[in-house]
């Protein structure tokens, strides 16, 4: 598959299963990041997985939005 293709059929999810994300699939995710470039190869940022329920709310209210995902990835960028 073609970029083009992906691009033009990607979809927005905004509702989740309430299923447990495979730890492997997670790491894959973070593997094909570490490969993606930056400049002078710096990688400025780094990841947080969030997967306790309590606190998933608690980010959920401080954005004013209603995620259900069993778990959240933040995206930290260091400047």
């Amino acid at each position: 598959m073609d970029l083009f293709t992906v691009i033009e059929n990607r979809r927005s999810i905004r509702k989740y299963k309430q299923k447990s994300v495979d730890k492997e699939k997670i790491l894959k995710i973070f593997e094909t990041t570490r490969l993606s470039p930056s400049a002078m190869n710096l990688q400025p940022y780094g990841f947080v997985i969030i997967s306790k329920n309590n606190v998933i709310k608690e980010i959920n209210s401080a954005c004013n939005q209603i995620w259900d995902a069993p778990i959240m990835i933040a995206v930290c960028a260091f400047p």
